[in-house]
């Protein structure tokens, strides 16, 4: 068990870190351990490397979104509804402003506009805009 903790611990996945001290070892999140990985989740490991790929926008606005603005969940896995459920199961909140514009981005095109969608998109995004801290 102490190896696995040990390696559940380690410092170069932040997010693992993060979630490791706060959902098995009970810490709370005043303490140093747990801000220190916090703040580490969009710097390096997993999270800091999704992060960087989100692109840029285009004519200053359409921020928040990877692989594809027009279909933000298709392909499965590697577009934007999938990569916003990833970081914030790292641990991402809409305090990140790269969340945040995802939050932004995916509230408007599927809460504002009452666009139809599937059940499972609807849990999901619901699900993770709670986690996100994004009301």
């Amino acid at each position: 068990m102490q190896s696995v903790l040990k390696w559940l611990l380690d410092s170069g996945q932040p997010a693992i870190r993060y979630r490791t001290l706060t959902e098995i070892l009970d810490r709370p999140f005043q303490d140093e351990d747990v801000q220190r990985a916090y703040s580490e989740i969009s710097k390096k490991g997993w999270a800091a490397k999704i992060l960087r790929e989100q692109l840029p926008g285009f004519g200053g606005r359409f921020h928040g979104y990877w692989h594809n603005y027009v279909l933000l969940n298709r392909p499965k896995y590697v577009t934007t509804v999938w990569k916003f459920l990833v970081l914030i199961d790292l641990g991402l909140t809409a305090k990140n402003s790269k969340i945040l514009k995802t939050c932004k981005l995916l509230s408007a095109r599927y809460l504002k506009h009452k666009e139809s969608f599937h059940l499972c998109k609807t849990s999901n995004l619901a699900r993770t805009f709670i986690l996100a801290g994004y009301d």
